[in-house]
């Protein structure tokens, strides 16, 4: 198993018990507590619950003696308590300055068992999820037949200037984990499929991986959830020409593209629209920041504004239900009936696979968005 450890825990890896108000902690579960901490951190959640429930059938009876260890070393400290009737939740917050970190191999094959009680295949079928059941085995199956080539990638993180350092750590223990076949996957609620390969870095995905030892390509929507939103309004807007303009746009050309060439002093490049158009899409509240998108199109600004209150729903929520069931439906199982052997695997808004079957699969994706398109009109 691999965990990141900061350099101070390093003794961690060769003592194998740290005597602790009067009991022996094992090392393996310290690391593994240190590591979920410094994983919640890298997914960018501050403050995070450590769940009694988790905590006892990972750690043990003593599992508040590892919290308290890590308390007292002043790796976390808590910020609050939780509990309702079904369970109880402490908050916690990383304290640590997690300096020089290194990924470290650990071996205990009942821990490894425990853990893997949390990602058996079997429970996957229980995840509440718009991604059909039937396809959801072999989405894994195809998750182990991906190869690392592991000494370019770790050179590429490290020596990548200005990583931001929650990117930096979740590269970092990807790639580790990717090497030695530790795969995690799990089902969110709208229609995502969130692997070890959505946390990697798209360039470490299009130089490093490979699958029989073929080199990969691979397919996604540009600019998804304005795509989407686009063929939403087909369905619920006005067919006005602001929407005939809108709809144009993500069909046929690039809506970031669109604000580059609208502003280019505040979007200098591609990119730099990408944040400030989803929070257009997502943040209920509008702004002077918004202003960009309004102006252009301020009828659908509105539409945007008030789509929760006129449909029961958040407008992400709905756009991800619809980019899933484009990916996983429209596309994923209709290239299993062509091609039931090949590994595929997905990356929320786009699919990998060999590069040999490049062309056949282009024809499946071109031939669904077109059917996309076309059934979804006013």
């Amino acid at each position: 198993m691999d965990f990141l450890l900061p350099a101070r825990f390093e003794y961690l890896t060769t003592e194998k018990k740290i005597q602790f108000q009067y009991i022996n902690l094992q090392s393996v579960k310290i690391a593994y507590l240190i590591n979920k901490c410094i994983s919640e951190f890298f997914m960018d959640n501050v403050q995070f619950p450590l769940n009694a429930v988790v905590m006892i059938a990972v750690l043990g009876e003593h599992y508040l003696r590892y919290i308290e260890y890590l308390t007292q070393n002043q790796f976390i400290k808590k910020v609050k308590g939780h509990s309702t009737a079904s369970h109880t939740s402490t908050i916690y917050q990383l304290i640590d300055t997690l300096e020089s970190i290194q990924v470290h191999q650990f071996y205990s094959f009942t821990l490894e068992k425990k853990l893997n009680k949390f990602h058996d295949k079997a429970k996957v079928d229980k995840e509440i999820s718009v991604i059909p059941k039937s396809i959801r085995p072999k989405l894994i199956d195809d998750l182990y037949k991906i190869e690392l080539d592991f000494e370019p990638a770790l050179h590429y993180v490290k020596t990548l200037p200005d990583m931001d350092l929650r990117k930096y750590l979740k590269n970092l223990l990807m790639i580790h984990k990717i090497r030695d076949h530790e795969i995690f996957y799990t089902f969110d609620p709208y229609g995502r499929l969130h692997t070890n390969f959505t946390n990697l870095k798209k360039e470490i995905r299009n130089k490093y991986l490979t699958i029989e030892g073929d080199p990969l390509k691979s397919l996604d929507i540009r600019a998804s959830q304005p795509f989407f939103l686009a063929q939403l309004l087909k369905q619920y807007h006005p067919d006005t020409p602001e929407t005939q303009k809108f709809i144009d746009i993500n069909e046929n050309a690039d809506i970031y593209l669109y604000f580059v060439a609208k502003y280019p002093k505040r979007f200098p490049v591609r990119d730099s629209v990408k944040k400030p158009l989803y929070q257009v899409l997502f943040d209920p509240e509008s702004s002077n920041q918004q202003l960009f998108f309004k102006n252009q199109f301020p009828q659908i600004f509105k539409f945007i504004k008030e789509y929760e209150k006129l449909f029961k729903i958040e407008l992400w929520q709905a756009l991800q239900e619809m980019e899933s069931k484009f990916i996983f439906i429209d596309i994923y199982i209709n290239i299993m009936k062509s091609y039931p052997r090949i590994p595929v695997f997905t990356v929320h808004d786009s699919i990998f696979f060999q590069e040999k079957y490049f062309d056949g699969i282009k024809k499946i994706w071109d031939k669904k968005r077109e059917d996309l398109i076309t059934r979804s009109i006013f």
